[in-house]
């Protein structure tokens, strides 16, 4: 039987909730001290602040699909050429 990955889910925690798969923490999002009900979020080597705590988990969790799916700096891809009616000289 094949196993399934893991899905992440966000623990809440005293001041901040993680975003964990497994045992590998993902995300993490707490509150400033400094500021009223302002949220800073960390997450894929990024991080920002959001006013509220919903905000904050999506911008985290979009920061993490980012970081999966960016684009290597060194790998140069040649677009496709297109074939139709243009004729190139």
């Amino acid at each position: 039987m094949a196993r399934r990955p893991k899905k992440a889910l966000w623990e809440r925690g005293y001041k901040s909730h993680c975003l964990w798969r497994g045992k590998e923490k993902l995300a993490k999002v707490r509150l400033d001290p400094d500021a009223n009900l302002k949220y800073i979020w960390e997450a894929a080597g990024r991080t920002g602040e959001s006013g509220t705590l919903s905000a904050a988990k999506s911008a985290a969790e979009y920061a993490l699909l980012l970081a999966d799916r960016q684009l290597s700096l060194f790998e140069f891809e040649e677009p496709q050429q297109t074939t139709g009616n243009t004729a190139i000289p």
